[in-house]
């Protein structure tokens, strides 16, 4: 047997696991070099003040239910988004607000991981240290 990508391997094996938590939520996954924080806190209070259970995953933190939890990166490993996603809907929350790094989506973080909507912010050379040029980007 061999296994080509563990990472991929690794979001699939974590969602099901968890139980697809994605399937069961609104999520709004926004990407792009610049404005994701800014972007991502806008909707995140724009849906609170709709009345919606929110859950944000983001550079500065991820927070759902009166809970806060520091990050360590823009987008959680796939393992960890697939918990993370888990223990939001388990405590009501039906939409969630996700900055998604090009980091995250290149080793597959966020496969297996449903979107309903997303959002292309901007692309500038920030990255060129991890693609080398912008077509790569």
């Amino acid at each position: 047997m061999s296994l080509e990508n563990s990472r991929k391997a690794l979001a699939l094996i974590s969602a099901r696991f968890y139980e697809n938590p994605s399937e069961k939520l609104f999520i709004i996954g926004i990407t792009g070099t610049n404005g994701k924080t800014t972007t991502a806190f806008l909707i995140e209070n724009l849906l609170l003040k709709a009345g919606f259970k929110v859950g944000s995953i983001g550079t500065i933190n991820y927070r759902y239910s009166g809970k806060t939890f520091n990050s360590s990166m823009t987008t959680p490993e796939s393992a960890d988004l697939q918990k993370i996603l888990s223990d939001m809907k388990k405590t009501g929350i039906t939409h969630v607000v996700m900055e998604i790094s090009s980091h995250a989506v290149d080793l597959n973080r966020i496969d297996c991981c449903w979107m309903d909507i997303g959002i292309y912010t901007n692309l500038s050379q920030d990255h060129l240290d991890y693609y080398g040029d912008m077509d790569s980007y």
